[in-house]
């Protein structure tokens, strides 16, 4: 049985998290915590474009939750935990500003799962993937970022470049979920030179087909950032696997990689794990 964190807001209840949450117990028993945030301290960091997430500045939360919302919110999760049979628990007080109480969290979870719908304002998009990334930096377990329309992966794809990081997710992926490495899986390695070899193949494959049942590679030809964007675009409910550049690199992943339009435009749930 796996532990499954879920950051909720104390003001939304993430139907799409706990969606795959449910999605995931069909294919093996998990337990559910619920770690309530206050939604000013979600979408209360007002950021610099082009800072480091470490220089950001942090503001204080201004407002208090309504305490009869969050009791609807709270309630909502755990009459869909009793309704599916799943055990869980329920976590409050995960108000600081820094996420020092979801940092410790995620230390005594398997995965988190974080939903996208509530907490990105189109308006300031740029600030709101700031705040993610600054959530993200807080964790030290594998996550998974689902966004609202997400369809439950009938596909893994392996974003992979024959980096250190790369391979750390790919191990982190079949560790922690092992149901999922059952899918039809696809290595996508993109270069402009179609002469290039996937780094590393034979290592990769000597790991990889030991966990993975169903497994393929994939050259694309062109710009990575873009290749792989437009490639993705033809796959049928997939789950990105992806390599975050150590926790320096996050804010990397999201503003020059093709993670972001993945989930905010294809609407495909994407699992990162950082070093």
């Amino acid at each position: 049985m796996k532990k499954i964190l879920l950051a909720l807001s104390e003001e939304r209840f993430s139907e799409e998290a706990f969606d795959f949450a449910l999605g995931l117990n069909r294919l093996g028993p998990v337990q559910l915590t619920a770690a309530f945030i206050p939604q000013p301290v979600i979408n209360g960091t007002w950021t610099i474009y082009g800072s480091p997430p470490e220089a950001i500045p942090l503001a204080p939360p201004l407002l208090q939750t309504d305490p009869e919302v969050f009791a609807a919110v709270k309630g909502g999760f755990e009459r869909r935990c009793i309704a599916n049979d799943i055990p869980y628990r329920t976590h409050e007080g995960v108000a600081d500003t820094d996420l020092t109480e979801l940092r410790k969290e995620s230390r005594y979870a398997d995965l988190l799962l974080l939903g996208t719908g509530g907490i990105f304002d189109k308006l300031f998009a740029q600030a709101e993937w700031d705040n993610l990334t600054r959530m993200l930096h807080a964790l030290e377990c594998p996550a998974i970022i689902v966004p609202e329309n997400f369809r439950f992966p009938e596909k893994v794809i392996i974003a992979f470049d024959g980096s250190r990081d790369a391979a750390h997710a790919v191990k982190q992926f079949y560790s922690f979920l092992p149901e999922l490495s059952a899918l039809p899986t696809v290595v996508a390695y993109a270069s402009k030179d179609k002469k290039d070899a996937i780094p590393d193949r034979l290592y990769l494959e000597e790991l990889a087909l030991q966990h993975f049942h169903d497994l393929t590679f994939t050259h694309l030809t062109g710009k990575p950032k873009e290749a792989i964007a437009s490639w993705m675009r033809q796959q049928a409910h997939p789950i990105l696997v992806s390599g975050a550049m150590g926790r320096g690199g996050l804010s990397r992943l999201f503003r020059e990689s093709f993670v972001q339009p993945v989930l905010t435009e294809q609407q495909f749930p994407v699992f990162i794990a950082h070093s």
